[in-house]
Parts: C-alpha cells; sequence; structure tokens
C-alpha cells in the first residue's frame, strides 16, 4: 500500500478508504476507533479495539504517533502510574475474507516492556457496540493432529473467543465479528451499559520482566449481509495460524 489510509492531526488520527469514515483520539485509547461511517451506513456508536491501562482515560499519557502502510503506530511511554511501555499497531487489513463478501478488518496489535525487574502490565481492550439486539459469543477451538501417520488422534487446542453482533440492521445488514486467539486473553467481560453493550478483553499475565517484550492480537472485522457462523469460523481459522507480523 503505497499511501497510508491513516492521516494524523494532532492528537486525532483518521481512518479513511473504501467509504470508511473511522477516528482514533490519540491521547484517549480507551475511547478506541470510532467507525462514523461505512459504505453510507452511520455507524456512530461503534467504538471499536480501545486500549486502556491505568492512565489512558486521564488523557496525559506521553505518546508518539506516525502512520506507515496500512499502520497506525502509537508509543505510550512508562508513567510513573505505570511503569511499562504499551505500543499499539491499529492495522487496517482489506479483503478479510476470501470470497467476494464486502468486509473489512482491523487489527489491534499490542506489545508492552518495562526498564523495572518485574512488574504486571495491566491492559486490556474496550469495544462499544451501541444498541444492538444481541451479541453472540463463542468458543472456537482448533483440532491439531498428534502424530505422524494416518491414525492419528486430534486434539483440540485451548479455544480462542470470538464475538459477534448485527450492528445495522438496514439492508444488507453490518455485522460486527471481534476475536482472540487463545493464547492471548486472560479473561474477558461483557456487559450491557447506558448506550449499549461493552465488550472488554484482559492481557498479558502478570510478572513481565526487563528486557522482554509480550505481544498480542485482536482482530475486529465488519462485513455486509447477514449473519455467517462459517464465514466466521473460517475467519478465525485463519487469524488462529497466521504468525504475528514484524514490528519496530
Amino acid at each position: 500500500m503505497a499511501d497510508s489510509p491513516w492521516s494524523i492531526d494532532g492528537q486525532r488520527a483518521s481512518l479513511a478508504i473504501s467509504n470508511i469514515q473511522a477516528r482514533l483520539d490519540l491521547s484517549r485509547p480507551d475511547l478506541g476507533l470510532r467507525i462514523h461511517s461505512w459504505r453510507g451506513v452511520a455507524l456512530d456508536s461503534l467504538a471499536i479495539l480501545g486500549v486502556v491501562f491505568p492512565d489512558a482515560a486521564s488523557g496525559s499519557a506521553p505518546f508518539d504517533a506516525y502512520a506507515r502502510g496500512a499502520d497506525m503506530i502509537v508509543t505510550y511511554a512508562e508513567t510513573e502510574i505505570r511503569p511499562f511501555r504499551v505500543q499499539a499497531y491499529w492495522r487496517f487489513v482489506a479483503n478479510v475474507f476470501d470470497d467476494e463478501v464486502d468486509a473489512f478488518a482491523v487489527d489491534l496489535q499490542l506489545s508492552v516492556q518495562t526498564p523495572l525487574w518485574d512488574c504486571a502490565p495491566v491492559v486490556h481492550t474496550r469495544t462499544q457496540l451501541g444498541r444492538v439486539d444481541s451479541l453472540q459469543q463463542a468458543r472456537l477451538a482448533l483440532a491439531m493432529l498428534e502424530g505422524d501417520d494416518a491414525s492419528a488422534e486430534p486434539v483440540l487446542n485451548a479455544a480462542g473467543e470470538v464475538f459477534s453482533a448485527a450492528v445495522s440492521d438496514r439492508a444488507p445488514g453490518v455485522q460486527y465479528v471481534e476475536m482472540i486467539h487463545a493464547q492471548d486473553l486472560q479473561s474477558n467481560r461483557v456487559e450491557m451499559i447506558a448506550d449499549g453493550w461493552q465488550l472488554e478483553h484482559d492481557l498479558f499475565e502478570p510478572g513481565l520482566e526487563k528486557g522482554v517484550i509480550r505481544r498480542v492480537r485482536v482482530r475486529g472485522i465488519l462485513y455486509a449481509g447477514a449473519a455467517d457462523d462459517e464465514r466466521v469460523e473460517r475467519a478465525y481459522r485463519a487469524f488462529h495460524h497466521a504468525p504475528l507480523p514484524l514490528t519496530t
């Protein structure tokens, strides 16, 4: 991608490509990427893949940000309150499905690092979906063969979490799907709030040591049409097997 779909104006980043209009307040990563519209459909109540850490809501965390290709890269330096650095990549992914359905994804890739000998990196993601009728949750486990011959027994990996909801019923409909790899999730919370549904994933185990970098990834997908469990399962399988991309 020669030109980035992202642009930065002060403390705000914008994503504008393929009929998508979305904005991110870099000083308030907990508010997430607010999708204002897609394909001419207003989605102002949809804010996905926010990053919540101890001082995120204050808007005072120092940060450095730049756009590169499909990525909006933001580094939040460690503070007195939060003795670990957080680096967030919000990555636009086109053609997320193999078929011709109109869809795109945003991957949130997070890494943490500390100058201390030991600390607990308290970080979680937050997505707000507005007043959707329901939020579906599924645990998808992929079978891996154990052994070298035809009689090998399938062994289920730990299950990854997948959440889905219809975020617009305007024809042909818009579906939102959020997925996290089984190895990256500590716990999650789904609750109804005044403005709709809120979904949070707790990330990173305690015990981060100096010199160690930990990375996780969460994917949010928007696609046009009716809910399709088979398509979502294929998307999770591809997400599960894809290696974490290189970062700098």
